[in-house]
């Protein structure tokens, strides 16, 4: 078992050993830099005074005297709300797993000398901590159901049909099912089983691999040339729209163009103008009086505009690539809005949103989508795909408030205008029981904050690794309806019944507020 020095330095992840010279080398750069960065925020939240005495003491094979790494654990915990004596902070920093055992409290003292490399890590976690913390409190929520308008992108449209066109809020979607138990297509097959679950929305792809293996339908319609006549000639995709689902979020991603990847070209984003305005048109002439709403978005964004949330990554946000896709969300919502302007239609609504997925690495500071295009955009709505921190209810709720902040206003538009496009828990991960529990916890947490929309991922898992199922699923891959269906086929039926109620009783469906609050009673009492 490794020493109690050696224990902390592991956890905090820096070894003490290395292999070849070069390594160590190659190494040191690195950890003096990280030791700076890390100095340069405490300094900034009056933890330390000065950087020199830690520069040079705070390394491999030097030591910091016991009462000054005592200051600064005290100033750490102070920062962090703590006030009182130095076991009190030990205690804190313990309870936040800033420090992990009885080390500091043994050398941090008068007349002790601690290692110095395991200063170094402290100072690191410390940082770490302190970040979060601080990023938490700046965008921080009431607790419980947070007071909120209805948000106007997400009302229903006809009063006369309360119950069936009603937003119940949570749902889930179909894209790319590994399996199926019937011979209708994949995508009928799954928004079939969608609508008998309870649910008034539907989420899937309008895009020209539409026709795949695993896609919408197996075989390609020799009719179908864009969005627009994928939507109103290929027979699986008119049934689903067709459904008495009241709303529809799509991926649309276009048959004629690249996207935003080729260039700002004012061809291309005639093109995609073009493709987006006919589907538009189409949708609103089409479905005119059904009290239907369509959200027309993409796939997750950073995806595209950075890749994954690797340091190296952060590169790829130029200025080049952030002016294309403005350009580019831009040109699709001017499409929306003219489609809107220009076609006559009555009770039935088209909205335009981008995706964000890699919220959190922005609140620190680095680049992505939404604080760097969204700020400069004109879209209506945000979905999040919320991986980064649907497990932490905290950071996913501050994640929600820092989205919020970054959009430009509308005031055509009220209420929230941030909903959860994906969140979701791998069967390969956890346990049936468990992976419904967070999702209640997620499902909660999003009403909570006032979230329009809250989508699961998804009916059918999609992700086979090595011949398994990852078990992204409400139904597996041998027919069994897990616990997270459930959990939704409940919430709708009881919600449902609520709704009903309070037209009988007030002659009014509930407002948003009474809606929210009577959802997480209902979660609270679910075991």
């Amino acid at each position: 078992m490794p020493g109690t020095g050696m224990l902390i330095a592991m956890v905090f992840g820096i070894a003490l050993t290395c292999g070849a010279a070069d390594q160590k080398s190659a190494e040191k750069p690195d950890k003096d830099k990280q030791l700076k960065t890390d100095l340069e925020q405490l300094i900034a939240l009056g933890v330390v005074v000065s950087p020199d005495y830690w520069q040079k003491n705070a390394v491999k094979g030097s030591s910091c005297v016991g009462e000054e790494v005592a200051v600064l654990i005290m100033n750490t915990a102070k920062c962090l709300g703590a006030d009182g004596s130095h076991e009190k902070a030990l205690e804190l920093l313990k309870q936040r797993k800033v420090i992990l055992n009885d080390y500091w409290r043994d050398n941090a003292v008068q007349g002790r000398k601690c290692n110095g490399e395991y200063v170094a890590n402290l100072i690191h976690a410390s940082a770490q901590d302190l970040k979060v913390f601080t990023l938490l409190k700046k965008y921080s929520v009431l607790p419980g159901v947070v007071p909120s308008i209805i948000p106007s992108a997400f009302s229903p449209l006809l009063s006369s049909a309360e119950i069936d066109t009603f937003n119940y809020i949570i749902g889930t979607q179909t894209f790319g099912p590994a399996y199926q138990f019937t011979r209708k297509t994949k995508l009928v097959e799954t928004a079939e089983a969608i609508l008998e679950m309870g649910a008034t929305v539907v989420k899937f792809e309008l895009s020209k691999r539409y026709a795949r293996p695993n896609g919408n339908v197996n075989l390609e319609n020799p009719a179908v040339n864009s969005l627009m006549t994928l939507a109103r000639d290929e027979p699986s995709h008119r049934l689903v729209l067709d459904m008495p689902f009241a709303y529809y979020v799509l991926w649309i991603h276009s048959f004629t163009t690249a996207g935003w990847h080729g260039g700002v070209k004012q061809d291309e984003m005639d093109k995609e103008y073009k493709e987006i305005y006919d589907l538009a048109s189409y949708l609103l002439k089409t479905y005119s009086g059904s009290g239907k709403t369509f959200y027309l978005g993409h796939w997750e964004g950073d995806g595209w505009l950075r890749g994954t949330v690797a340091k190296e990554n952060d590169a790829k946000v130029t200025p080049e690539a952030v002016k294309r896709m403005t350009g580019w969300l831009n040109t699709r919502q001017q499409a929306v809005d003219d489609a809107k302007r220009h076609v006559p239609h009555k009770d039935v609504q088209v909205w335009h949103y981008t995706e964000v997925n890699h919220v959190w690495l922005a609140m620190e500071g680095r680049p992505a989508l939404v604080n760097e295009v969204l700020p400069k955009t004109t879209v209506d709505l945000v979905s999040y795909s919320s991986y980064d921190t649907a497990s932490d209810p905290v950071k996913f709720k501050a994640a929600l408030n820092y989205i919020e902040s970054k959009l430009l206003p509308k005031p055509a538009i009220t209420g929230r205008r941030v909903f959860v496009g994906e969140y979701g828990f791998s069967a390969d991960k956890y346990t049936p029981e468990k992976q419904d529990e967070m999702t209640r916890q997620v499902i909660k947490s999003a009403l909570e904050w006032g979230c329009p929309l809250v989508l699961y991922w998804e009916m059918y898992n999609n992700e086979v690794e090595d011949g398994k199922q990852r078990g992204f699923w409400m139904i597996d891959d041998k027919g069994i309806k897990q616990p997270v269906y459930y959990t939704h086929q409940e919430f709708y039926k009881w919600m449902r019944k609520f709704v009903a109620e309070s037209v009988t009783k007030t002659g009014r469906k509930p407002t948003y507020d009474e809606f929210r609050v009577t959802a997480v009673q209902f979660l609270n009492q679910v075991k």
